[in-house]
């Protein structure tokens, strides 16, 4: 497990492995706490399937400290795949030239030795060579109305058929690319599972919700 202050991981999602220079590419958010302790367990709920004697069971997550959270700049982390501890990446893609927003998926061409990371703020996606470090633009993105990107979240590289398959959290679809598309560019193809248009509730995860009784809304955390 790569874990501790000095690995750059921060609130990591995305992985991608590059099976030549036997590195990982790790997409991050940039937000971090800090927890202390383990939530008690519900007495009464499931307690029968708890084979590991697992102490914050069953909701499995800890108590984030009041104040400990931070926000900074998304990233692109690059380990080795054998990596261990608190250790420091081989390289970091992070700064304002790369355009890095909320990064979520990632995806690895080792024919062309490209990455491709699905930029869900922003949506886009961002192509950046292998070996790229620091504050620098992608070598190209895909981005505009032609393409049809609404919070892309997965993505994956079809190097057999050198195609680029992304997930649309705020669209309701998939979407198909040629692997070497730029700029404004339509899909290939569209995979839908709601007319076109149709909003997206755009909720991921989420928790205790409440109701506005002068606006009659309901307030979800997402």
């Amino acid at each position: 497990m790569v874990q501790g202050d000095r690995t750059g991981l921060q609130d990591p999602h995305g992985i991608a492995l590059d099976p030549r220079d036997d590195v990982v590419f790790i997409a991050n958010f940039g937000s971090t706490h800090d927890v202390s302790g383990s939530i008690k367990p519900r007495q009464g709920v499931g307690s029968a399937d708890n084979k590991e004697g697992k102490t914050n069971w069953p909701l499995g997550r800890e108590f984030a400290i009041a104040g400990s959270g931070t926000i900074n700049d998304p990233s692109i982390v690059v380990h080795r795949r054998g990596a261990s501890g608190n250790v420091p990446p081989v390289r970091v893609i992070k700064g304002s030239k790369t355009q890095l927003n909320w990064p979520t998926g990632v995806s690895f061409d080792p024919q062309a030795r490209e990455l491709f990371v699905a930029n869900d703020a922003a949506n886009s996606v961002l192509v950046f060579d292998a070996a790229t470090s620091g504050d620098v633009a992608p070598k190209r993105v895909i981005k505009g109305p032609k393409t049809k990107l609404a919070n892309p979240t997965g993505i994956f590289a079809d190097v057999k058929n050198r195609e680029l398959w992304l997930t649309n959290f705020g669209g309701h679809s998939a979407t198909v690319y040629d692997l070497a598309a730029s700029g404004d560019v339509a899909p290939k193809r569209i995979i839908r599972n709601a007319p076109e248009g149709t909003p997206s509730l755009m909720i991921g995860n989420p928790g205790t919700l409440g109701y506005d009784t002068k606006r009659e809304r309901i307030l979800v955390p997402n």
